[in-house]
């Protein structure tokens, strides 16, 4: 079994947006942080960017070792430490298999038919994180998980709609097909580097779709707000940030991945600590 070796020169080399808004959080968050966001972006990587021989073989025993792990029985240095961390944030335990669970589905799913269905994988794989940082940030109230659950879908389905391209290409398409047959769009059209109306209008959907479920994290927000929840309110404005780079300009997504500069980034994660410091 492949292992995880730094956790933080893990967290780091992956680049994820999220590093720097965890390293204003206190020392004992932080690397709780640290350690889920390890444990969730390695068993992605293992399953998306095939790093062992059988990815399914692989899942079957990472499951088993982390039930041993929970129970205090498992050798492995890494998910020991993130009982630890479960044990100390209160983190229901059922968030960490169903993350998995949702990483499972791309050895089986490569369509979705219907939106319900791209929901309990957006729900699997994105809002079981979201789940697991407000208990980590010590905001457990319905709002809060409310929050992390829309948060979830937003950010997902931001991803989703940002590399449709390079996922056609790996045979997969996330889009729900009910959608492309509405807007008479077929998955050749994301082959091409330029899209006809159809495409446009179908691409415009699924911000609009993405852009309902910023608008329910914020409606959430509004009866959770804390400082506390700073890295979780700074990945909302991030990716939205980005979703609205996406409506800008529909073809430079079918050119290739969008994504922020780095100064982009700075600038949202200044002004989303400067709206959220008064906040305790």
């Amino acid at each position: 079994m492949a292992a995880v070796h730094s956790i933080e020169s893990y967290v780091r080399e992956a680049q994820s947006s999220f590093y720097y808004p965890m390293l204003l959080v206190p020392r004992a968050q932080r690397d709780a942080l640290r350690t889920v966001y390890a444990f969730c972006r390695y068993t992605d990587d293992v399953v998306d960017r095939r790093l062992v021989v059988s990815p399914r073989e692989f899942l079957v025993q990472w499951k088993k070792e982390l039930s041993l792990a929970l129970e205090g029985r498992s050798q492995h240095i890494f998910l020991n430490k993130l009982r630890q961390v479960v044990r100390t944030f209160a983190i229901p335990v059922d968030l960490l298999f169903e993350l998995i669970h949702g990483i499972e589905m791309d050895l089986y799913k490569s369509r979705y038919r219907t939106f319900d269905e791209l929901y309990q994988y957006c729900y699997r794989v994105a809002s079981t994180v979201g789940l697991m940082v407000v208990h980590i940030l010590g905001r457990r109230t319905a709002a809060a998980q409310a929050y992390a659950v829309h948060t979830g879908i937003a950010l997902q389905l931001t991803n989703i709609i940002r590399d449709v391209v390079s996922d056609f290409r790996r045979g997969r398409v996330y889009l729900p097909v009910e959608d492309m047959e509405q807007f008479g769009v077929s998955e050749s059209d994301f082959g091409k580097a330029s899209g006809g109306e159809d495409v446009i209008l179908f691409l415009r959907h699924q911000c609009s779709r993405a852009r309902s479920y910023y608008v329910l994290a914020d409606e959430a927000y509004e009866e959770c707000r804390s400082y506390a929840l700073f890295p979780a309110r700074a990945m909302q404005n991030l990716y939205e940030r980005m979703l609205t780079r996406i409506e800008a300009d529909f073809v430079r997504v079918l050119q290739g991945r969008v994504d922020l500069s780095v100064t982009q980034k700075v600038r949202v994660l200044v002004r989303t600590w400067l709206e959220e410091r008064s906040h305790g």
